[in-house]
């Protein structure tokens, strides 16, 4: 059996384009930049490198992938998984 993702999460694509413009991050995103480095849900750089604190660890964030906030915290997929498992729910 295949199954469908039906939860409802909160969604940035980083782009290099956009790790350059965190005035156009969303508020969620601003909140984890301002968290101690490493720490879950909190995003840094270490030697330059993007990178989240997420249950796993810390983890390099690669140009555009998506970061997503959950109730465990942050975490990463890929564009090509991210649009497998998720459409634009609208407002």
């Amino acid at each position: 059996m295949q199954y469908r993702s039906k939860k409802k999460i909160d969604a940035f694509q980083m782009t290099d384009e956009m790790r350059l413009s965190p005035d156009e991050w969303p508020v969620w995103l601003k909140a984890a930049s301002n968290r101690n480095p490493g720490s879950p849900s909190s995003l840094g750089e270490d030697r330059g490198k993007l990178m989240i604190g997420s249950v796993a660890g810390a983890v390099i964030v690669p140009s555009g992938w998506w970061i997503w906030t959950g109730p465990k915290g942050l975490a990463l997929l890929s564009d090509d998984e991210f649009h497998a498992d998720y459409e634009e729910a609208g407002e």
